[in-house]
């Protein structure tokens, strides 16, 4: 019979221990190989140990596989971003290299807008205007101007972007206005021929209702006959009158200016041409001289005057001529002169 060894120290032991004499060791189940030793690993249970240490396991079964499902979770992740950023980078490629622009030039007119102006009287004179306020912005450039034709489409642009747009716009109504019309205006937007602009809105516009419109007085000419009398003699009277007699009336009234008072009524002006009586140069030598008399009045038909008091009788001193009165009066009053008969 061959010897036997401990499998833990290879201390000699008998045939039938269980147990090492030396180690204490348990031998349990074997077989004797053929180098005298006792091959104890095929009954040896391989026990998984929480701790991470070697373990055993029967002989002829094999060990516990490894877990691969988190890692396999992380590279589908990185794949999925991967395939993400090469599918956003071809877009962005395409959009910019390949895809035919929408338009050449985005332009911003949101911030304008059309103010109707309304102006003048009910009777004859009411007119629309209009003023365009704000002016285009260019939000957006594609147009490549390293070339010819690019060149001739940014002055073409530069120009259409520099118009004045307040002889662009369209007024449906603006003469001859009363109070209760409505004038709309509007303003549409068109881009250079073969240039693609895109405008933020085509079309601007607006409409305002005409209201507050005063009637002009009765002009001059067409007062009555006894108004225009009383109003010339009175003149007169105080041109007579004024410095102690000075002046007489050689021609007049010569002119008649009327125009607004604010919020009272109305003014006219009548011009007389008169002379210094004791005054013996050449008449053909003497400076023109001119009086104005102001006459207030308070109803469009001229039936209620009075002579302005304020104002008096004014002569003037400089050697001015009627043409540079009537100019002066034109320059500085609301309405234009009126017509003498």
């Amino acid at each position: 019979m061959k010897e036997r060894f401990c499998p833990n120290c290879g201390s000699e032991i008998e045939t039938n221990a269980r147990f090492c004499s030396k180690c204490g060791a348990k031998i349990g189940d074997r077989e004797e190989r053929n180098d005298g030793f006792i091959d104890c690993n095929k009954n040896v249970e391989r026990v998984e140990r929480s701790d991470e240490a070697t373990s055993y396991t029967m002989a002829g079964q094999d060990g516990p596989k490894r877990k691969k499902g988190k890692k396999g979770l992380f590279k589908a992740i990185i794949g999925l971003i991967v395939v993400a950023a090469v599918g956003v980078g071809g877009f962005v490629i395409y959009k910019m290299y390949f895809q035919q622009p929408e338009y050449d030039v985005l332009v911003n007119t949101d911030d304008m807008q059309i103010n109707i102006l309304i102006d003048g009287n009910e009777n004859e004179e009411a007119s629309a205007n209009c003023m365009v306020l704000g002016r285009p912005k260019v939000e957006q450039w594609m147009i490549d101007t390293r070339t010819e034709e690019g060149i001739e489409k940014s002055r073409a642009l530069e120009k259409m972007l520099g118009a004045n747009y307040k002889e662009k716009v369209n007024l449906d109504k603006s003469e001859h206005l009363k109070n209760g019309d409505v004038v709309k205006a509007t303003l549409n937007f068109k881009a250079p021929e073969g240039i693609k602009v895109k405008f933020t809105k085509d079309v601007l516009s607006a409409e305002k209702k005409v209201e507050g419109l005063r009637t002009d007085i009765m002009h001059y000419h067409k007062f009555p006959e006894a108004t225009k009398k009383a109003l010339i003699d009175q003149s007169k009277q105080k041109i007579g009158e004024l410095d102690n007699g000075k002046y007489e009336v050689v021609e007049g009234p010569v002119a008649a200016e009327e125009y607004r008072l604010a919020n009272t009524g109305y003014e006219v002006k009548l011009i007389f041409k008169v002379k210094e009586k004791n005054n013996t140069d050449d008449a053909s030598k003497q400076k023109p001289i001119y009086a104005i008399v102001t006459f207030g009045f308070f109803n469009k038909e001229a039936t209620q005057f009075k002579y302005d008091e304020s104002k008096g009788v004014e002569i003037t001193k400089n050697g001015e001529t009627l043409k540079q009165l009537k100019q002066y009066f034109k320059d500085h009053t609301m309405y234009k002169p009126a017509k003498l008969d």
